[in-house]
């Protein structure tokens, strides 16, 4: 036994929330660094499309074609910009999933992250998502999430 490896008596609900806490750390944090990798590839890829749609041509095509042109790139920038917001929505439920604040906001940031095709990297979100979904569904996870919430709530009040 280490030196600091001291028996230190803890409660019941301390010991439920680290558990718990342990048990949401990998999915969650998963879930951050994809949603952050999406958000700045999508932004990137939204601020191509916004310039390519805000200038000209520099060369001489018929206007269908110019036209036909700036309707793709609005389109995607339009795309792009909504799937940065299901991105923030992910990164800000991975973060309440992390400290065990909200399990609305967990749920839904799973739930989006197992949607295919709103991240650019959904090949390893779905999974990631899916597997997050089932980390909520463990009982000491959701009793920790329960607790934490009437915490909350007396504090508040």
């Amino acid at each position: 036994m280490a030196p600091f490896d001291e028996d230190v008596p803890q409660s019941d609900a301390e010991s439920s929330r680290s558990l718990a806490a342990a048990i949401v750390s990998r999915p969650s944090a998963s879930l951050i660094i994809l949603s952050l990798l999406s958000i700045a590839t999508v932004s990137i890829s939204a601020a191509f499309d916004f310039a390519a749609v805000a200038g000209r041509a520099d060369e001489p095509r018929e206007a269908w074609m110019i036209f036909s042109h700036q309707q793709q790139r609005t389109g995607r920038f339009a795309a792009s910009v909504a799937l940065v917001g299901f991105n923030i929505v992910t990164l800000v439920g991975a973060i309440k999933m992390r400290s065990l604040r909200s399990y609305r906001w967990a749920m839904a940031a799973c739930g989006i992250a197992s949607t295919p095709c709103i991240a650019p990297c959904y090949l390893l979100s779905i999974p990631f998502g899916l597997w997050g979904i089932l980390v909520l569904g463990k009982p000491e996870v959701r009793r920790a999430f329960r607790e934490s919430q009437a915490e909350a709530s007396q504090s508040a009040g």
